[in-house]
């Protein structure tokens, strides 16, 4: 597919009726002075909804020992004497 060619003072006036081409599926070049700086392309996919802060305040509950060390066993891959091994 082609893509469409404007001049950036073009694109600067006109940002707002550009949309209607890249909804059809056109891409859009800005360029200055014959040199592209840009393109415009229709996202391939929905943007990210943005994320409220504060949004689970108080629905997540964690232990009270959350930061505490893991014991030895953890790290070293000792077996508890109570593990069923086949």
């Amino acid at each position: 597919m082609d893509a469409k060619t404007i001049s950036l003072t073009q694109a600067q006036t006109y940002l707002a009726t550009l949309a209607v081409p890249l909804k059809a599926g056109e891409e859009i070049v800005i360029v200055q002075d014959n040199t592209p700086l840009a393109k415009l392309v229709a996202p391939t996919q929905p943007l990210a909804k943005i994320r409220t802060f504060g949004k689970y305040k108080g629905k997540i509950k964690m232990s009270d020992d959350f930061d505490a060390p893991l014991p030895d066993e953890f790290w070293l891959g000792v077996a508890k004497t109570n593990d069923v091994t086949a």
